[in-house]
């Protein structure tokens, strides 16, 4: 298994940071036999940016982003921050909306997908999801 994180701030430039980090890694990471870089790559890169994007907008605190290429050839994505800014209720998104699709592109592109936070700590938030070679 390979595994790489990196820590970025909660400002406007951490989703490119992000983005640029995770292409980076996979362009390094030689793919597992059968799987070649290509659309799934991009698949990666777009989740890394849609769950980072997230933490910088409705998240507090640093922002942590870790990827995990299993042995099947699978990538985990975990992006953890401090929980939610506030707790409010947000409309699902209308035809002409500008926000509001990350998590249905992430539902789309990854085989699952959560949000867990750590017992210990309640307001410690980790989005997640797991994208398949075939998928």
């Amino acid at each position: 298994m390979r595994h790489t994180r990196i820590h970025l701030d909660r400002c406007a430039r951490a989703c490119g940071e992000a983005r640029r980090w995770a292409r980076n890694t996979l362009r390094d990471w030689p793919p597992p036999d059968g799987c070649p870089h290509g659309r799934a790559d991009e698949d990666i890169v777009l989740v890394v940016s849609e769950l980072v994007t997230n933490a910088v907008t409705h998240a507090v605190g640093p922002i942590r982003a870790d990827l995990h290429r299993h042995p099947d050839g699978s990538i985990r994505v975990a992006v953890t921050d401090g929980g939610p800014a506030a707790f409010t209720h947000r409309p699902a998104a209308g035809p002409l909306a500008e926000h509001g699709r990350g998590l249905a592109i992430v539902a789309a592109l990854a085989a699952r997908h959560g949000r867990d936070t750590t017992p210990a700590r309640p307001f410690h938030a980790r989005s997640w999801a797991v994208l398949t070679p075939t998928r």
